[in-house]
């Protein structure tokens, strides 16, 4: 018999506070007709849940007035907020109460306590944010996106055996094409360990197509971009940007309305739909999405969430990387 999915949903946080994002859950709810937790304060939760007179058949709430605020730093509150509510959500994906959880809280946080409590998979040295970027040919997919500032030859490699995984699932690519981000296709431009990873890329079983630049994504090049979570970051945040720009086709160039709508119109309308990073790599479905999320928007990210846990991710990284360990011909 198939296992109800539940999903954690931490509703602390956010930018625009909890409430949007409690009505979120109570939208998910009544559409998919999934159990969710909402990790929460249970005053106000239950204050909106018997306003929408919703019921708790499939909605159960875990108490904490506890969170990270979007400007704490991360490393000290490890200690003095334990019980945070994106803590909490992790505990009840490592425990199997939960199948996934979703926040769209403090990032470095979600990152921090998802490597603690549900740790990484096994035969994965870095753990990687996973966003997905618009272009003309559909969308590509993008990692690290800022799990990690700085990354090593054996991370490249391992972003890029994660993104084929993944695009696999997301896109339904059997061999998505794979570019190394770089400032130019040029074998000998870039850092060290740049070349040095695109040298082993070349040897592996991966659909490689080489170095990529950054108009590459736009033109919708490759299936899956890896780059370093510095550099990853900046692009997505930035398209995200440019999308959210040319949603007001009427105040933005208006005699190039109709153009516009014709290149970025499905883009637009869906970039809402992928409201959740997954971080890839640790032993659980953990994703993050966008701090300033409305109900519409945290409504998405619970969905992808679910989508995640459907398409059995973890199983498909777990035997990818399990009883396999990335050889490099030079420790670098």
């Amino acid at each position: 018999m198939k296992k109800d999915i539940k999903i954690a949903a931490d509703v602390m946080g956010g930018d625009l506070g909890p409430e949007p994002l409690i009505q979120g859950c109570i939208n998910f709810v009544r559409k998919t007709n999934t159990k969710v937790v909402i990790v929460g304060d249970e005053t106000l939760i239950r204050k909106i849940v018997e306003r929408e007179n919703i019921g708790y058949e499939n909605i159960e709430i875990s108490h904490t007035q506890q969170f990270i605020t979007m400007g704490e730093k991360v490393s000290k509150t490890f200690r003095k907020k334990r019980n945070a509510s994106v803590a909490i959500a992790a505990r009840l994906v490592k425990s199997g109460y939960c199948d996934g959880f979703f926040t769209i809280g403090n990032t470095g946080s979600a990152v921090l306590w998802s490597r603690i409590i549900l740790k990484r998979v096994k035969g994965i040295k870095r753990t990687a944010l996973c966003g997905a970027l618009f272009n003309k040919k559909g969308i590509t997919i993008i990692l690290d996106c800022g799990a990690n500032i700085k990354t090593g030859v054996e991370s490249f490699i391992q972003f890029a055996e994660m993104g084929d995984v993944f695009a696999s699932s997301f896109i339904n690519q059997s061999k998505p094409r794979i570019g190394l981000l770089n400032i130019g296709k040029e074998e000998t431009k870039g850092k060290f360990k740049i070349q040095w990873a695109n040298h082993v890329l070349r040897k592996s079983d991966l659909n490689y197509i080489g170095f990529i630049e950054g108009n590459d994504l736009v033109k919708g090049e490759v299936d899956v971009a890896v780059c370093d979570g510095f550099t990853g970051n900046i692009i997505l945040k930035y398209s995200e940007a440019v999308f959210s720009l040319f949603s007001s086709y009427d105040n933005v160039l208006p005699d190039k309305k109709e153009y516009l709508k014709n290149i970025f119109g499905d883009a637009v309308s869906n970039i809402k739909k992928l409201n959740g990073a997954p971080l890839l790599g640790v032993n659980g479905i953990s994703v993050i999405g966008h701090g300033a999320s409305n109900d519409i928007d945290y409504e998405s990210g619970l969905s992808i969430t679910k989508f995640f846990i459907e398409s059995n991710l973890l199983e498909r990284l777990k035997q990818k990387f399990e009883n396999k360990r990335t050889t490099l011909t030079r420790k670098v």
